[in-house]
């Protein structure tokens, strides 16, 4: 029997780091309620370390997003495959 791994629940609240960090995906993707945007980007503008994990985010999506199949070297491709299927089929608690 195969297992999926839960996912979390996104924090509700922008009240903290923890909870900015957890919600900075949905943020991006503009799935976030108007009054939690503002608390988030309150937050933001006051946190140096949120604010710099925010861009880090930004820029590993857009590297990811001009990125390739063909610039993955064949063993990483294959590797990186293997894993995936291993997750897919098996999952982790």
């Amino acid at each position: 029997m195969s297992r999926k791994r839960a996912s979390p629940r996104p924090p509700k609240s922008a009240d903290n780091c923890r909870d900015v960090i957890g919600l900075l995906g949905e943020y991006m993707e503009g799935a976030l309620a108007a009054a939690l945007v503002i608390r988030l980007e309150e937050h933001l503008a006051n946190c140096p370390p949120c604010e710099g994990f925010l861009q880090s985010l930004r820029s590993t999506r857009a590297a990811v997003r001009n990125l390739h199949c063909d610039d993955i070297p064949e063993e990483c491709r294959a590797r990186l495959r293997a894993f995936l299927d291993r997750e897919l089929n098996t999952g982790t608690p």
